[in-house]
């Protein structure tokens, strides 16, 4: 899924990620990021369509692995949904919308 992340960084620089996620939950993501995050970054999270974007939640920085590599890989945790996110949980479990 590609997505666009909004966030500080470590140096305390605004930034804006296109990216595409690798894997996804109903409670998070993981995808590539080339710049150095704070342990518990918190960024905006916008789902990406042919035409749109929505704005989906605020996701924590949860772990980074690789750091010495370019686009490291690092998962991230929502904190807060405030839209609709590709999988959504219902009390018969999650579904792809």
């Amino acid at each position: 899924m590609e997505a666009r992340h909004t966030g500080t960084d470590v140096r305390g620089k605004e930034f804006e990620l296109l990216t595409t996620t690798d894997e996804v939950s109903v409670d998070g993501f993981s995808c590539r990021c080339v710049l150095p995050l704070e342990e518990v970054a918190l960024i905006e999270v916008f789902q990406l369509g042919c035409s749109e974007q929505r704005h989906v939640g605020v996701a924590r920085l949860m772990r980074t692995q690789w750091c010495d590599l370019p686009w490291r890989p690092c998962g991230f945790q929502f904190v807060e949904k405030t839209g609709d996110w590709i999988l959504n949980e219902e009390k018969t479990g999650a579904r792809i919308i």
